[in-house]
């Protein structure tokens, strides 16, 4: 008896590790190439190293590496994408589609990890970040995150941000409140929003916010060195060593703010 074609238990695909993806796109086709000569200078360079040589390999160090260098690659790939195809050229019915099956697939959140990745890099040693350009795709892939979801409090919390980072306090503070909005019981958009306001210089309604905070957690640290910096600015020492202390009763002072604590004690002597 002929067996049923359409049997998925008689079907079978078999796939071979050696055997290579072809593209119809010439830019896709270099790419799979230069990754596939990548990873084979990869084996024949671990081949060749020397066992007493990983004594002084940082795997973590390497594999953050090359996470960035991979992250940086694929947000060349869609920026590219992005002015090769441009979204409006396409009827609506088609727009609609592609942008329900991104939700689907959470894009959104695809798209706030990457921006967080980058935020997280302007923070670590790497001396290859440009400031300015890093922080403005940071505020693109968060709009990207809120075209495909308007509700996603992460969004608009990582594009403020980006924005304290461009010194653009105010509209920061916008993007703080409305990620509020979708979740009123998060402290972390409060903190931003005193932190920038601090920044700003407007130091009593930084100290009102993060007051605010301490109502909903009595021992956050931030809150409180977030006090004690707010007075340290107005040159208020007395408070601001009364808010050093409790700061530092919950936790110890990072090495910038300990130095601003020590110069706030010598001007009270």
């Amino acid at each position: 008896m002929k067996k049923d074609l359409h049997d998925e238990d008689e079907i079978k695909v078999n796939k071979r590790s050696t055997d290579r993806l072809f593209f119809e796109s010439t830019l896709l086709q270099r790419v799979s190439d230069s990754m596939d000569f990548m990873k084979s200078e990869t084996r024949e360079f671990l081949d060749e190293f020397e066992p007493e040589g990983f004594e002084e390999f940082d795997l973590d160090e390497f594999t953050e590496y090359t996470f960035n260098q991979t992250d940086d690659f694929l947000d060349d790939l869609l920026r590219v994408k992005s002015k090769i195809v441009n979204p409006d050229d396409f009827p609506k019915v088609i727009r609609d589609a592609s942008k329900n099956a991104k939700i689907a697939l959470n894009r959104d959140s695809d798209y706030i990890r990457r921006a967080k990745r980058k935020l997280n890099r302007l923070n670590s040693d790497d001396g290859f970040v440009d400031l300015y350009k890093t922080n403005i795709r940071v505020i693109e892939l968060c709009d990207m995150a809120i075209d495909l979801n308007e509700r996603n409090w992460e969004a608009y919390y990582t594009k403020g941000l980006a924005l304290v980072n461009l010194e653009k306090y105010d509209e920061a503070i916008e993007e703080f409140i409305t990620s509020l909005s979708f979740d009123q019981d998060n402290i972390y958009p409060w903190l931003e929003i005193a932190n920038a306001n601090r920044l700003n210089k407007d130091y009593a309604d930084a100290i009102d916010v993060y007051n605010r905070v301490l109502e909903k957690d009595e021992n956050s640290y931030d809150a409180f060195k977030g006090i004690a910096l707010s007075y340290f600015s107005c040159k208020n020492y007395q408070k601001a060593d009364e808010f050093f202390k409790k700061a530092t009763s919950i936790q110890r002072l990072d090495f910038d703010t300990l130095e601003l604590w020590k110069e706030c004690q010598k001007k009270l002597e």
